[in-house]
Order: C-alpha cells, then structure tokens, then sequence
C-alpha cells in the first residue's frame, strides 16, 4: 500500500506516526507499538507528496507541482523507482490510499497509472488492486459550497485584515506547497474516480461520522454525481452496520466494485480516532478484493 496525506503540504509522515503505521508517537513524545497498525498483513510505503512536502524537498520552487496531473507523475515515477530497487514487491498487488486532500492525489495518481502516455509506460497498472480515500476531498465545490470557495479565494486580503505578514507564510514548507497548488485546489477529480470505476477496479471510500468538513454528508453528495454504471445499484442497495467485538462500529454501503463506509465515533483522521475500528475495516476490505 501507499498512503498518502493530505493538505496539500502535509508529511505522510503524520499517517506513519500518529494514525496507521507500526509505530506511534504519543502525546508524551514516547514511541510506542501501534496495536492496531495497517501493516500487519501488507507493506505500507509513506511518501511525502509533492515535492516540498515534509522530508521531500523541493532544489527550488519550480520544482513544486501546481496541479495534480504533475503530482501523479513524480507519485508514478517514485513507485516505478521503488519497485526497481525493492523486485520482490513486483508480484504484490498494489492499493493506493490515503486521506484528506489526499482525495484528489489518490485518484489522479490511479488514473495516471491506468492510462500511460509514450513517455510513461508504466509496470503498475499490472499490479494495481484498488483504491481507498478517507475523509477525501475530492470534488470540493459540490462537498464544501461556493462559499468556502469564495472565502478560499480571498484568503490573501483576509490575511492582511487579520495583520498577517504574507511573506512570513512562505517560512512554512507546507504552506508554500499550499499557495502554489492554490489554482489547482478547488478542481474536481470526480471523472478521474469514474474512470477508475468504469475499469472494474476496486473502491473505498470511508469517512468518520464527526467530521464536518469532509464528512458523509458532503461525500455522499459528491458521490450521487458519479456517472459510472454500478451507481443505480450502489444507491439502490442497503445500508448495513458492522460491528466489532460488539460494538457498533458504523455502517456501509456496496455496490458493483465501490464501497463506502461511516465509520461510529471518529472525526477527520480515522485511523486515530479509531484505529480498531480503521484495521478491521481495511483488512476486510482488501481481503474481498483479493477473494474476487
């Protein structure tokens, strides 16, 4: 698997450490194990993306992508890199995952690999397996309204309201990588995700039920928009709790090769909220489609 974070600008690092990884840093700054780490039956890879993000520096601005299209390619170009030096992950199926803006790498960097250009022919559309978003934000006007697209727009005169100084901003790594994907940052990739579905492969999409933001509400009414032929059945179908070790873990819902589940008690970042509940789900999921 390949987890990514969102932001943009966030270090995946934050998914390694706080959320799903092998080992969690406490709030107490001790490295403990995580009881409930994803990597128990699969190879995860923790990449900070874009370029500039985190640990992957960027030699000068213009190396920092603008739009997701360029962050797919140095996402496809580093996986290819890796596979190169590590043979024996060549026969594995391949996820891609992650959360938060994440909705939008996850599905181009998918996309990308399934529809190679000349200059890109890639090996890991052979082993891709599917593809699993959390809390995504992946078509923002339809989740978050015109009005936080039109507050988003005007952020710079806001900032000077409030006395900000503007150039102090461009200090934060991932505040840089913010403003440069700023253009890029309310377009919907909803037909990359069709597109996605339209080719059989597998999709999850979960959120935590207190998230305001990116949340089911909005998820669900981006998700009424997908033009792919299972959506009839997917929305027609049932929508039925799971639980673990008895207790009511949230609800989901299948139909054809997507999959969308309500996670019970968590917010923004699943896997922390509820990491017992996160683990069942994903290994679950990815069971069933390595069954299919």
């Amino acid at each position: 698997m390949l987890w990514l974070n969102g932001g943009p600008g966030c270090s995946s690092l934050i998914g390694c450490y706080y959320e799903l990884g092998p080992w969690i840093v406490g709030e107490d700054g001790v490295l403990r194990p995580n009881p409930s780490a994803w990597n128990r039956k699969m190879g995860i890879l923790f990449v900070d993306s874009p370029v500039g993000t985190g640990f992957s520096v960027a030699e000068s601005d213009m190396d920092i992508p603008t739009d997701q299209e360029r962050v797919a390619e140095h996402l496809q170009y580093a996986l290819q890199c890796f596979m190169e030096e590590n043979p024996t992950f060549r026969s594995r199926p391949l996820f891609l995952a992650g959360e938060s803006y994440a909705g939008k790498y996850v599905p181009a960097l998918a996309y990308y690999i399934l529809h190679p250009s000349r200059a890109n022919s890639s090996s890991l559309k052979s082993q891709l397996a599917g593809i699993a978003i959390g809390n995504g934000l992946t078509d923002p006007r339809t989740q978050d309204g015109e009005e936080f697209l039109a507050h988003f727009l005007n952020a710079p005169p806001v900032k000077r309201a409030l006395g900000v100084d503007e150039n102090a901003e461009w200090v934060s790594c991932r505040r840089k990588v913010r403003a440069l994907m700023a253009q890029d940052t309310m377009k919907s990739v909803t037909w990359m995700v069709e597109a996605i579905l339209r080719l059989g492969y597998p999709v999850l999409l979960y959120q935590g039920i207190y998230d305001v933001k990116d949340g089911p509400s909005g998820s669900e009414a981006w998700m009424r928009t997908l033009d792919w032929e299972g959506a009839s059945e997917f929305w027609k179908g049932e929508r039925n709790t799971w639980k673990v070790k008895g207790e009511l873990a949230g609800y989901w819902r299948r139909g054809l090769n997507l999959t969308h589940v309500v996670v019970a008690g968590a917010g923004h970042q699943v896997p922390a909220d509820q990491p017992e509940y996160a683990k069942t789900m994903i290994d679950m999921w990815m069971k069933q489609q390595l069954e299919t």
